[in-house]
């Protein structure tokens, strides 16, 4: 009988040191699943700061001052068009 009891109370600590390493085990796995989720969205916000920064960037008049203005450069003239036929 003694002996029944042992293997109980030794099966009764096997499982409740089971359960702890279980709950320890979750509770990583939902902190890194909020990490990724925080991350996921700083990237989001990031990606569409960067959209509008390349939609800035890439305005018509912002191209065409800039071709003008650093690069001198502008509508030929008639003298300067070559006309190409085959």
């Amino acid at each position: 009988m003694r002996l029944i009891a042992i293997a109980l109370w030794i099966g009764c600590l096997l499982s409740s040191l089971g359960v702890v390493h279980a709950e320890h085990l979750e509770r990583k796995y939902v902190l890194a699943q909020e990490k990724a989720v925080q991350h996921r969205d700083e990237l989001e916000i990031e990606w569409e700061q960067l959209q509008l920064e390349e939609a800035a960037l890439a305005a018509h008049g912002r191209v065409d001052e800039l071709a003008r203005s650093r690069l001198h450069m502008g509508v030929p003239g008639r003298d300067a068009l070559v006309t190409v036929l085959r």
